[in-house]
């Protein structure tokens, strides 16, 4: 599966608009992912959320005690509604579209460790408290032109040696195996060796779009912090065939 969805409604989760617009947008981009969603998931901070007059106001205090209770709703399309928290959200979902209530920086953070989401709307109570997560994955803004997202990596170098990385590891994992981060310390050494800048954060969000688990990404983010940081260039002569493989990647 490539990546979700990633939707943004920017109007505050107290707005009278806010949940029709969110559930709307939900089954349209569960629709039109590749392949369709198969799950749709109301997720709250806490289950007690759905007490909250604002959000029970507007689903409508009998939904919102339906979902309260554990059982679904019916969508206009057949689909089902669930409710679930950060805490009992499974960590390997099926095909699920994820209305991120109230959403800030650290839950959607949290959805990105997920596989096989197909979407990810996103309802703020201030756009400024998902502000680090758009700037990273670039999502489409209701009400705005779709935005080109930014490249994580603007080194061709870096990105190609990282790819040749990722092909390598071991990404069924969350951690990284000794002699895959042995792999990740000789090509950073060769990378810093010929003067390429690291840039860990974005080294980390390319890695988990590529499919790394958050840790094995935070992992490799961390190799690449302390690596850039050395003053004086890595010595490669125990390092197995590195000119060969630095050729390939500058290619």
């Amino acid at each position: 599966m490539g990546q979700p969805i990633r939707y943004v409604i920017p109007i505050d989760a107290e707005d009278t608009d806010a949940w029709s617009l969110a559930l709307v947008e939900a089954e349209n981009k569960g629709e039109e992912a590749s392949p369709p969603a198969e799950d749709y998931i109301l997720l709250t901070h806490a289950k007690a959320d759905l007490n909250v007059a604002s959000l029970a106001r507007q689903m409508h205090e009998a939904a919102a005690k339906e979902l309260f209770a554990g059982r679904t709703l019916e969508l206009s399309q057949g689909a089902r509604l669930r409710h679930a928290t950060a805490r009992t959200l499974e960590y390997d979902v099926e095909n699920a579209a994820i209305i991120a209530w109230d959403a800030d920086d650290k839950i959607l953070d949290k959805l990105e460790e997920l596989r096989n989401l197909t979407a990810i709307i996103a309802v703020p109570r201030n756009v400024d408290n998902i502000e680090k997560w758009v700037e990273q994955w670039s999502p489409d803004v209701h009400g705005q032109q779709p935005s080109k997202p930014l490249p994580f990596i603007d080194d061709p170098v870096v990105e190609k040696a990282l790819t040749w990385l990722t092909n390598g590891v071991t990404l069924s994992k969350r951690h990284l195996t000794a002699a895959d981060q042995r792999q990740v310390d000789a090509t950073l050494r060769i990378l810093r060796a010929k003067d390429h800048k690291f840039q860990p954060d974005k080294i980390k969000y390319w890695a988990m779009s590529q499919g790394w688990k958050k840790p094995a990404a935070e992992k490799l983010a961390k190799l690449a912090e302390q690596i850039g940081a050395i003053k004086s260039k890595p010595f490669l002569s125990k390092n197995w065939n590195w000119q060969e493989r630095y050729n390939s990647w500058s290619r």
